[in-house]
């Protein structure tokens, strides 16, 4: 990454996210950061405890960029409520090494109790009631970041990984969707698209 001009904690941040998504989270210490800024390290600290510290702050990042979304006012709740989890889904795929910190540490987080509650809410509004709702909480949550996580394994490879798996598998109907890491990833999102409304309009219709 290349220097930037940092003064502010959302600024280093910022340039940890940038810098995790290039050389992935386990490159990660004040020190690197500080390096790959041209900054001496013990500049962080006036910021940041350690790396735990920073990495936390990084991931309230992500999640409070997920929660920040502006849901359609005028959708029916299952779309507010895809809109939502695709969004989700969105962020993590950009920040593909954060996804499985995300996960770990995020239930600590204002943040992803908000997310929480914005799923609960459209749950409840498609007429779900009782213990039924913090239970397709989980299905989707587990699904949504399983899912993705098991996605981006592997990143930034994991596409051609993928490819090379189904190729070797000797179906003609994998091989049709496996010719390029482009057809992977169609496949992914194909895959993802057809879970997650399974998942929700199985829900809806077990009521």
């Amino acid at each position: 990454m290349p220097p930037r001009t940092v003064s502010t904690r959302a600024d280093f941040v910022a340039a940890a996210i940038t810098f995790v998504d290039e050389h992935g989270l386990a490159a990660l210490t004040l020190r690197s950061l500080g390096d790959a800024l041209k900054l001496n390290h013990t500049a962080l600290y006036r910021h940041f405890k350690d790396k735990d510290d920073l990495l936390v702050a990084m991931i309230e990042t992500v999640i409070t960029d997920i929660v920040s979304i502006e849901l359609s006012p005028r959708a029916k709740p299952r779309a507010r409520l895809l809109q939502l989890l695709r969004h989700c889904r969105r962020s993590l795929l950009q920040h593909p090494e954060l996804a499985g910190a995300i996960v770990a540490v995020s239930s600590t987080l204002p943040t992803a109790h908000r997310f929480t509650s914005m799923v609960c809410s459209e749950l409840e509004a498609m007429g779900l009631q009782g213990s039924t709702v913090p239970e397709t909480y989980q299905m989707l949550e587990g699904y949504v970041m399983g899912s993705t996580i098991f996605d981006v394994a592997g990143t930034p490879q994991h596409l051609e990984q993928r490819r090379v798996r189904l190729r070797l598998l000797g179906h003609p109907l994998f091989d049709e969707v496996s010719r390029t890491t482009a057809d992977v990833e169609a496949l992914n999102e194909r895959a993802f698209e057809r879970g997650l409304a399974a998942l929700i309009d199985g829900c809806v219709a077990s009521l």
